[in-house]
């Protein structure tokens, strides 16, 4: 038996198509279950094989499957399968007929045509099918010869099912009165709400604010003028103005409201503190470390809008954006260095 065979029937079993170079494509097509030729039994779903002669060209599985089992490349596999190959057609060329495994017989025809003949019996073909067996209609038969042995059961005249019907039509069961009764209630909640809301809508109010200055209401304004007795009255006298200097542009008392707000305007806020940077500093902030000095020039000049120093020590140059005169000064300038990897170093 040929290794390629071997290989063939392993692929099949796993694939729906296994193309062989040179010769053509086995293909496994879904059957359903159905009736044999008598009728006289049912045909568990399978697959069945088949052969197609047109595809020649190689995809790769056979040649795969070859090279893991040889632990060669796939070079050398399709090598490997073109020799053998070529002994299988020297073969069929001189038998007209060869045996391909256990899958079934490749033949040739007077026509130089490569036919195949499927095997019966394919072990391991169906794959998921396997082991489903026919089913004898005889079962069938049995459970009908059952059902024929069951006692029938009388059909009622119409007349007497009008008659019953009649004498009950009253005779309600106490499951049945609740059930309409509960219908009833439900009906009568959904009336009474749908009522609530036609006869209380919401009412919205649509006096909506346009994209201009709101209006300042006179009740606000009174509780404005109330604000003298409280401990923020200085303010409120400033809100006010500014309100009516925005709101009566033409009024009297436009200059006042507009001293006011740029006394108010003219208080800023605190300066920020500078970064220090003094060399005579035992302590430094830190934002880059180079083994050469080298390295920390060109780090310096890569940065041209920011004021650098290197500091040598312990065989490194280090680059320092501030410096203090301790460490909590130190710690200070490192939040405004801006750098998360800043660190103090002292001298």
């Amino acid at each position: 038996m040929r290794i390629i065979d071997r290989h063939i029937e392993y692929l099949i079993r796993r694939h729906d198509c296994v193309i062989v170079p040179g010769i053509g494509a086995f293909l496994c097509r879904y059957k359903p279950a159905a009736f044999d030729v008598d009728g006289k039994q049912i045909l568990p779903p399978g697959r069945e094989l088949a052969f197609n002669k047109w595809l020649t060209e190689s995809d790769g599985l056979l040649a795969a499957s070859v090279g893991r089992a040889l632990d060669v490349s796939v070079e050398e596999a399709l090598s490997f399968i073109d020799s053998e190959i070529k002994q299988l057609l020297s073969q069929l060329d001189s038998e007209k007929q060869v045996s391909l495994g256990r899958l079934g017989i490749l033949r040739l025809t007077d026509s130089g045509e490569i036919t195949f003949d499927p095997a019966l019996n394919i072990a391991g073909v169906n794959g998921s099918f396997y082991g489903l067996f026919p089913i004898s209609p005889k079962l069938i038969e049995a459970s009908n010869r059952l059902v024929e042995k069951r006692v029938p059961v009388p059909i009622p005249d119409e007349s007497e099912i009008k008659e019953s019907t009649g004498s009950r039509r009253f005779g309600w069961l106490p499951s049945q009165w609740r059930a309409y009764a509960s219908g009833i209630v439900a009906t009568v909640a959904v009336l009474l709400t749908l009522a609530f809301f036609v006869l209380s809508p919401i009412r919205i109010d649509k006096n909506a604010q346009t994209a201009s200055i709101a209006p300042v209401a006179g009740s606000y304004m009174k509780s404005v003028d109330n604000l003298a007795d409280f401990e923020y009255a200085a303010h409120a006298v400033v809100v006010k103005d500014s309100v009516s200097a925005i709101v009566s542009p033409m009024a009297t008392d436009t200059v006042q409201a507009i001293s006011v707000t740029e006394a108010a305007m003219s208080e800023r806020e605190p300066d920020m503190p500078e970064i220090r940077f003094n060399d005579a500093d035992p302590y430094f902030v830190i934002v880059a470390s180079f083994p050469t000095m080298t390295q920390a020039n060109s780090y310096v000049k890569s940065h041209p809008g920011s004021k650098l120093g290197i500091l040598q020590m312990d065989g490194r140059c280090r680059v320092y954006a501030a410096t203090g005169a301790d460490y909590a000064m130190a710690s200070s300038m490192t939040a405004l260095v801006n750098e998360a990897d800043a660190w103090i170093c002292r001298r």
